[in-house]
């Protein structure tokens, strides 16, 4: 019986350290592009351990997210500000808002899957 929960033990701790390896991997400077209907865009999301920062259409943002399991929360939000059209800011702002209704994460092969408070989902394929 000690030899069988001996056994499985090691294997959560292996288990453990696979999904804690895999999710350094995925935030630890690592850039994404969104992908929307199946194709890339131009919107850049940059997880740096803590940090993010990216382009999102027309300007640079950033600012700070803290994860929790599979829980993640993305805050202070700031950005620059430069001008375009109104059609590109109007993208860049709904884009925006979504980065702040982020709710939790699951990794895919090379995709990051965020889920929003809204049920919506966005992805982001590695680059």
């Amino acid at each position: 019986m000690k030899k069988i929960l001996f056994s499985i033990l090691v294997l959560l701790t292996f288990v453990g350290c696979t999904s804690t390896e895999k999710r350094k991997e995925f935030f630890n400077k690592k850039e994404y592009s969104l992908l929307e209907n199946g194709s890339k865009t131009n919107k850049i999301l940059v997880l740096d351990n803590g940090n993010f920062y990216g382009f999102s259409g027309i300007n640079n943002y950033f600012g700070n997210y803290k994860i929790n399991g599979n829980k993640i929360k993305f805050e202070r939000l700031g950005g620059t500000l430069a001008s375009g059209s109104k059609i590109e800011l109007t993208k860049e702002k709904e884009y925006l808002s979504k980065i702040d209704k982020i709710a939790s994460y699951k990794i895919k092969e090379n995709t990051l899957i965020f889920k929003l408070n809204t049920k919506e989902k966005m992805y982001f394929i590695s680059k």
